[in-house]
C-alpha cells in the first residue's frame, strides 16, 4: 500500500543506479517499484532485514510477556536507550541491527564508488529499501 500511495512521487528520482533492498517480498516489491529502467540494479541483502527478537520471533504482543516473562522483559528493555545492547534469548540487540545495516551500506557504496571510477558515469546514488524495526 504505502509503495503504491507513493510510487509517483519515488519515480521522479531517476539517477538511482542501484537499490539496496532487504530480501524479503515487502521491500523487494517497494525496490521494483522504484526502478525507472533496466539499467539501474537490484541487490538483495539479508543484513537489511528487520531485527530477529529470538525466542520472541513469531509470538503475538499480548501473550509474549506471559510465555516468555524474561525475553519480553529484555525486549523492553532493550527499547531504552540504556538497553541498545540487550539482546532477547536467541536474538539480537538494537546495536547489532545497527551495525550489520551500516556495513551493508557501507559495502554498497564502496562497490558502486569502484564501478563509478571504472565507469566514469558521475551518478552513483544507491537507495536503500529496507524495514522500520
Amino acid at each position: 500500500k504505502m509503495m503504491t500511495s507513493k510510487n509517483s512521487s519515488i519515480n521522479r528520482v531517476k539517477n538511482i543506479r542501484k537499490v539496496v533492498t532487504s530480501d524479503l517480498q515487502r521491500c523487494l516489491h517497494t525496490a521494483q517499484g522504484m526502478m525507472i529502467d533496466a539499467s539501474q540494479m537490484i541487490e538483495e541483502s539479508s543484513k537489511l532485514r528487520e531485527r530477529h527478537v529470538g525466542v520472541l520471533q513469531g509470538c503475538p504482543r499480548k501473550t509474549a510477556p506471559m510465555e516468555f516473562p524474561r525475553a519480553w522483559a529484555t525486549f523492553c528493555e532493550s527499547k531504552t536507550k540504556r538497553g541498545l545492547r540487550c539482546a532477547g534469548e536467541g536474538g539480537e540487540s538494537v546495536d547489532d541491527v545497527l551495525r550489520r545495516v551500516r556495513e551493508c551500506i557501507e559495502d554498497a557504496v564502496r562497490r558502486v564508488l569502484e564501478e563509478d571510477l571504472e565507469e566514469s558515469s558521475g551518478d552513483a546514488t544507491i537507495a536503500v529499501v529496507t524495514h522500520a524495526g
